[in-house]
């Protein structure tokens, strides 16, 4: 596979993920409107960020031979 065609899937890659997180960051910020102690929203919040920033950090290392520009 060519640089180009790897730059283009690992954009895809990323985009995938941020799709993802911000889907489960609104079906979150919905459940939260019924939580009755504060200290469960943030759990959760921090639980969805790290994923998030783990699935990064996993693509990162994948894909770190692929320049940007």
């Amino acid at each position: 596979m060519n640089g180009n065609a790897r730059l283009e899937e690992y954009k895809a890659k990323i985009d995938e993920a941020k799709s993802a997180y911000q889907k489960e960051f609104t079906d979150f910020m919905k459940r939260r409107i019924h939580y009755s102690k504060l200290d469960e929203g943030v759990q959760e919040e921090n639980k969805i960020r790290k994923k998030y920033y783990d699935t990064l950090d996993k693509l990162s290392a994948e894909y770190s031979d692929v320049m940007w520009g």
